[in-house]
């Protein structure tokens, strides 16, 4: 899948989510990206958990869908956070967002070589952490 037609998957998924998933929730979106990227050999979201650190400047630990709640609901707490995981009224907030920064993150990341260039800024900005 290109990075153009998962976007237009996303798109779509967006606006009609039960015709894509079971829920609207956010960990459905999470286990639907983690499908197709399984399905595409870890190339649909190649540098997502790289361009997701350098967007908020932290979570060099995190998993991608982790600093995904933190991009797309800035100054989210720990008991919203949990909330969102659970599946609580926060995670169909979390779930619309999230696609969001998905979308922006294709649109910005479109070809191997921006894909490279994300994965060496993460790379300098690792080794100035260290």
């Amino acid at each position: 899948m290109t990075s153009d037609e998962l976007r237009d998957t996303l798109d779509s998924v967006r606006k009609r989510p039960f015709m894509h998933l079971t829920s609207n929730k956010f960990t459905s979106l999470v286990d639907y990206i983690n499908g197709i990227d399984t399905a595409s050999n870890g190339r649909a979201i190649l540098a997502l958990r790289e361009w997701l650190v350098l967007s908020v400047g932290f979570g060099g630990n995190l998993t991608w869908d982790s600093l995904l709640i933190f991009k797309s609901c800035p100054g989210v707490d720990h008991d919203t956070m949990k909330s969102i995981y659970a599946g609580g009224r926060e995670s169909v907030d979390a779930f619309d967002k999230g696609i969001g920064v998905l979308i922006d993150f294709l649109n910005e990341v479109g070809s191997d070589l921006e894909r490279d260039s994300i994965m060496r800024a993460y790379d300098a900005w690792a080794k100035d952490r260290a």
